[in-house]
């Protein structure tokens, strides 16, 4: 049996291992061509969305997505990929595994890569990763239950690009929600 791997679930590894699938399908290989997903979480994170106040929607169980369309999947960080002998390494919760293919995709994404800023690691948040998200959520809840000092009713959003125009426009209602009022 063939197997295709797919490293990433995010929008263009879901589309990759979704589309094979449906491929798979249209020419009858469905018992000769095995498609397996590979990430480091077990779900799909709308990235796009981890801003919003509700975060309740953005991280969709890849069992939802997948096995209806006979896609399997796996939880591991890919540690190596040796092109050579078709193998990904990867840990996974039982330990080292590996994983033979005959087609692999790469769809790892980004990352946000921190620049060594002082106190950027301890007073910044981003939206990167559900995980960063729901830390922010955490911490304007917290706000409200805190003393007032004067900054904390202000945030600072650092870029212009679509996530930060998002994030901008959505503060000054999460801080109010949090009981914080006159923010900047």
């Amino acid at each position: 049996m063939a197997r295709i791997v797919v490293l990433g679930a995010g929008f263009a590894g879901l589309w990759a291992a979704i589309g094979a699938a449906r491929k798979r399908d249209e020419i009858g290989a469905g018992g000769d061509i095995e498609i397996r997903l590979i990430d480091r979480n077990p779900y799909h994170n709308i990235r796009v969305r981890n801003y919003e106040a509700d975060l309740g929607e953005v991280a969709l169980p890849l069992s939802q997505l997948l096995d209806p369309v006979g896609v399997s999947h796996g939880i591991g960080e890919v540690e190596a990929i040796d092109p050579a002998r078709c193998e990904v390494s990867m840990i996974t919760s039982g330990g080292d595994e590996t994983l033979g293919y005959d087609r692999l995709v790469l769809a790892l994404g980004s990352e946000v890569m921190r620049p060594d800023i002082p106190g950027l690691a301890d007073h910044a948040f981003d939206v990167d990763t559900y995980a960063a998200a729901l830390h922010l959520q955490d911490h304007l809840a917290s706000l409200g239950r805190s003393a007032p000092s004067p900054g904390r009713s202000t945030v600072v959003v650092v870029g212009a690009g679509f996530t930060g125009i998002e994030v901008a426009a959505e503060m000054p209602g999460r801080l109010a929600r949090a009981g914080i009022t006159g923010s900047r």
